[in-house]
């Protein structure tokens, strides 16, 4: 079995998905012995490359250039992500009292079991304040238009809170 200790030499070390934290150590020591380290975590430009650089150098310096970019833009990203948590979430109004319980609540019922795991997407984006589920009276609820077959007082009544007309000849 090679040997999964790496000099300087070797290049850095090779993460293969077991011992993240053993992994995580030599690979900060590794940045460290070539002065990238402070470049990674605090998003600064790397050293300059000395005089006559070699190969190895070269590559490690662009590298280094790349992540220093990629970790300015995270951390730009991070803040736009910041600031859109502090918008009001998109309103959602439903008529059914039980689905927004369930939504709200974390605990998990034996009659909610059976409701596949992308639903649970719905009560994770409230939690994040992404969305609110509100209460709409089903005498309220303006999708039924387009979802229920209605009589004509109740089509027209909801014809006319959505704004469309009667066509006269």
């Amino acid at each position: 079995m090679a040997s999964s200790n790496n000099s300087l030499g070797n290049g850095p070390p090779m993460f293969n998905g077991e011992n993240y934290h053993i992994w995580e150590i030599k690979m900060k020591s590794y940045l460290k012995a070539l002065n990238l380290w402070d470049a990674i975590e605090n998003g600064a430009d790397p050293p300059p490359l000395g005089p006559n650089p070699t190969l190895n150098q070269i590559k490690n310096f662009e590298e280094a250039s790349t992540r220093s970019l990629e970790l300015q833009q995270n951390k730009a990203n991070q803040q736009q992500l910041a600031q859109d948590q502090f918008l009001d979430p998109t309103v959602i109004k439903v008529d059914n009292q039980s689905a927004i319980l369930i939504a709200k609540n974390p605990v998990q019922h034996g009659r909610t079991k059976h409701i596949q795991v992308k639903y649970h997407a719905i009560r994770q984006a409230e939690k994040d304040g992404e969305i609110s589920l509100v209460h709409c009276s089903s005498n309220d609820q303006l999708a039924d238009i387009l979802t229920k077959s209605l009589g004509k007082a109740k089509f027209e009544e909801l014809r006319e809170k959505i704004g469309v007309i009667k066509k006269t000849y």
